[in-house]
């Protein structure tokens, strides 16, 4: 997916390793996250 423009990607393959623990809490974070900055800017389109 090089070189496409606005592409987002959210959920548990954005983590760069595997970790010892249950990543969904982060995983919502992100998701969150990704939603507020999507949000502002299309809103500001």
């Amino acid at each position: 997916v090089h070189g496409v423009h606005n592409l987002y990607v959210a959920g548990g393959s954005v983590f760069p390793t595997s970790g010892h623990a249950n990543p969904t809490l982060m995983i919502l974070a992100f998701a969150i996250r990704l939603a507020d900055h999507l949000n502002s800017k299309l809103g500001k389109a």
